[in-house]
């Protein structure tokens, strides 16, 4: 699959920015359901800082807490996540320890817009990662980024977060959702007839 989107390309403090703000993939995509193939920093498919800028402002353009490279139509093991001024970027990551109490909190994807279901997640895990320097880090997560972390690595093995719940509560999340679209588009119909009563 090749990837879609808009190039950006401009200047920021005398530098030329390049970067892409790529499109979703539809749920039903073949590469959200199979596991992403590792990184190579020794032959990259593609700069591995155009990558890491391109999928941080494609998160923010969409609104997100974290999105997976495969979630763009590339098959990498790569995700970014971050709110505000705190960004962080994977590249080949792995959990090598998890603890803490399982917790159960409702949770959000971009690929599943207004879908919210609960998933039940480590609440501190330890993640070893390259950066898109291809330097190694290690650092312990907690709380609600944990949660993030873990929410973008199913994504990175080929497992979206309707396949952690079950079918019966999978279904009424989504009868949920139809029911909030069909509520929008009669709101929307009628603000459209009562400005048409006004003009």
């Amino acid at each position: 699959m090749t990837p879609k989107g808009k190039r950006i390309v401009k200047y920021v403090d005398g530098n030329m920015m390049d970067y892409m703000i790529y499109d979703l993939v539809p749920p039903h995509a073949k590469v959200l359901w199979e596991r992403t193939q590792e990184f190579d920093f020794n032959r990259p498919p593609m700069h591995p800082s155009q990558l890491a800028t391109s999928l941080l402002h494609t998160m923010a353009e969409k609104g997100g807490l974290g999105l997976s490279a495969n979630q763009v139509g590339l098959p990498y093991r790569v995700f970014v996540m971050g709110h505000g001024k705190t960004f962080f970027c994977f590249f080949n990551p792995e959990i090598v320890e998890t603890t803490g109490e399982n917790d159960d909190i409702q949770e959000g994807c971009l690929t599943y817009p207004n879908l919210f279901l609960r998933v039940k997640r480590a609440s501190r895990i330890k993640v070893r990662w390259r950066d898109e320097r291809n330097i190694e880090r290690e650092e312990t997560f907690d709380g609600f980024t944990a949660r993030i972390i873990q929410h973008e690595m199913d994504h990175l093995n080929g497992t979206c977060f309707t396949k952690r719940v079950p079918a019966i509560k999978l279904q009424r999340a989504k009868d949920r959702v139809k029911i909030h679209k069909r509520r929008a588009r009669d709101a929307a119909k009628l603000e459209r007839f009562e400005k048409a009563q006004k003009a």
